[in-house]
């Protein structure tokens, strides 16, 4: 499908329907073409295919149109993710992240869950009831946190462990 450019004020993209309704009172023929698109100033104009990027650490993003050699083109430019940007994405990826305690359970592995286990054997009732009964771990609650600091875990350990653990069947 071909894409157009209306050059006078760079609509992109434009469609014959915009054209015809910009020019009410103008006789159009059934089908138009790039002469008749011509005429109000109307052009194709390319969308060049997105360049390869990592997506983790960098953003595409389409550079305005441009006339390169008589023809129209719409070209990308890749760049680094501002820290702000990779922040948001992170924080926004946590929020997703839930597993069932089952799960959560066999990403640690028996030695990390047993430093669990001998907390909650000093902990008070109500500590005991939040860990046995949980029926959803998640990465941002208060709960995750603590056994992050029990177990001594950065982070970015904690992550890894939650990605792992929603790809465990339960």
């Amino acid at each position: 499908m071909n894409q157009y450019i209306k050059a006078d004020g760079l609509v992109f993209p434009i469609t014959d329907t915009e054209i015809r309704r910009e020019n009410k009172g103008t006789s159009f023929p059934a089908e138009m073409t790039d002469e008749n698109r011509a005429a109000f100033g109307v052009f194709p104009c390319a969308l060049d295919d997105v360049p390869p990027y990592d997506a983790a650490t960098q953003v595409a993003e389409q550079v305005a149109p441009a006339l390169i050699d008589g023809a129209w083109s719409i070209g990308w430019t890749v760049r680094d993710k501002t820290p702000g940007e990779s922040a948001a994405i992170l924080a926004a990826e946590r929020e997703a992240m839930t597993c069932t305690p089952m799960q959560g359970k066999l990403a640690l592995g028996e030695t990390n869950w047993a430093v669990i286990l001998e907390y909650k054997a000093t902990a008070g009732w109500a500590q005991q009831t939040v860990i046995d009964s949980a029926q959803t771990w998640v990465r941002t609650s208060q709960n995750i946190a603590f056994f992050q600091y029990l177990l001594g875990f950065t982070d970015a350990q904690v992550d890894d462990l939650f990605r792992a653990a929603m790809l465990i069947d339960a």
